[in-house]
């Protein structure tokens, strides 16, 4: 399976459970960074990476290559293969980190047998006014287990599975101080140069797109239904509304915003108009990452309305979810138990690329 389907399908059993796609409507931005694990008495069964800005998949991992691998158009044109090639060791090197510990934290918790997951998450989040959040932490079987403090250096273990680990990472001071740097630096610059490319992107002519098609309307005849499609957008906080002239007219919303096969997103929007009145009905998309809304009209006849098969592949996604849906389940699950038991607001994170403090020591 491609490594972009999978990380599709993850998204598509995350976003509903999580919520993390929501937009912020104070317009924060998050960067963050997800590793889930899951094991049994055997050891290391299956294992998950996802990089997330502002709720919207940045990047996943192909385990079969591994190979970190982008997400949307946007990351992938906009960074060069060296970035590439060492996130990916990166992301190797935390596999690794996750087969050794997951070992360790058998007989920390002394449960040997059945199956369990192990998530560690980490990132910033930068308000309006500069005001900036940022965590560390680590959770087992959808709870709270071992949560980083950045503001005085300190370890706190949730449960007694995780005292060991608190008090050797306690002791490295070091480790700590260079974990506060990234989390307090490092990750708000990586936030600013990911914003900076993905606006860049949605300002180019040949990304974020609009069209209007119109077919009539059986239930009412003499009418049209005027359908608007917005896609390619990097985030899911699209505004489509529809004018004509300076008034706005009221639409029908039956679609919401949904990701694309590309991990762009797109929203449709729905108009009914009296067959004489299309003309001059204009579609009209904002997005935080446009200077200005896209626009478009029907123009001056009717466009036959296009195959319903969404935009950008969403179709082949669906299809290939047969080969991971258990898999997902388990992620997404342990997602939603972690957010649900710990009360925990899930951020986004971000690792340094190659960097001794991205992979801790064992615990």
């Amino acid at each position: 399976m491609g490594s972009q389907k999978h990380l599709l399908l993850v998204w598509l059993t995350l976003w509903p459970l999580c919520g993390l796609a929501e937009p912020d409507p104070e317009r924060s931005h998050r960067l963050s960074y997800h590793y889930v694990a899951t094991y049994d008495a055997g050891g290391l069964q299956d294992f998950w990476a996802a990089g997330l800005l502002d709720g919207a998949p940045l990047d996943g991992y192909d385990r079969a290559t591994r190979t970190k691998v982008p997400a949307q158009p946007w990351v992938r044109d906009g960074l060069d293969p060296d970035y590439w090639y060492r996130g990916s060791t990166s992301r190797a090197a935390k596999e690794d980190w996750f087969r050794r510990n997951v070992e360790i934290l058998k007989q920390r918790t002394n449960q040997t047998q059945g199956q369990h997951t192990l998530h560690w998450a980490l990132g910033c989040e930068l308000e309006p006014g500069g005001v900036v959040h940022s965590w560390y932490q680590f959770g087992y079987d959808g709870a709270d287990f071992l949560l980083f403090d950045p503001g005085n250096l300190h370890w706190l273990a949730v449960e007694s599975g995780a005292e060991a680990t608190q008090r050797r990472w306690d002791a490295q001071r070091e480790f700590g101080s260079q974990l506060q740097h990234y989390l307090r630096d490092t990750c708000l610059e990586w936030l600013s140069q990911f914003l900076h490319l993905r606006r860049a992107w949605a300002r180019r002519a040949a990304a974020p797109q609009l069209q209007v098609w119109a077919r009539p309307t059986p239930e009412r005849p003499g009418w049209l239904t005027l359908r608007c499609l917005a896609g390619g957008f990097p985030t899911r906080d699209i505004e489509v509304t529809w004018l004509r002239g300076n008034v706005t007219l009221s639409g029908n919303e039956r679609d919401k915003g949904l990701p694309n096969g590309d991990g762009t997103f797109q929203l449709r929007r729905y108009l009914q108009v009296p067959e004489g009145e299309a003309q001059g009905v204009r579609c009209r998309a904002a997005h935080g990452d446009l200077e200005v809304p896209l626009e478009t009209e029907l123009g001056s006849r009717a466009v036959p309305w296009p195959p319903s098969q969404g935009s950008g592949g969403t179709s082949s996604g669906a299809a290939a979810a047969l080969g991971v849906l258990g898999g997902l389940a388990i992620l997404a699950g342990a997602l939603f138990l972690w957010r649900k038991r710990a009360r925990w607001k899930m951020g986004q994170s971000r690792l340094h690329l190659v960097s001794d403090e991205e992979v801790p020591e064992d615990s």
